[in-house]
């Protein structure tokens, strides 16, 4: 999957280290970008998701 550009093959919702992997980054890196972009939901105390339309959206330059 890694530099792939089929968005449809995601899951529904990616955590950080999908991110991280997709980017090809440290899950530090991806952290801080999806927070700083507010990409992420968070889930319980520590988890963030990211849904897939806004990575998608994210990626093509839509946000």
């Amino acid at each position: 999957m890694k530099n792939s550009k089929n968005y449809e093959e995601l899951p529904m919702s990616l955590t950080v280290n999908q991110v991280a992997s997709l980017w090809g980054v440290s899950p530090k890196v991806a952290y801080r970008t999806v927070k700083d972009k507010g990409l992420a939901i968070k889930v319980g105390e520590k988890r963030l998701i990211i849904p897939r339309e806004k990575f998608v959206r994210f990626m093509e330059g839509q946000l």
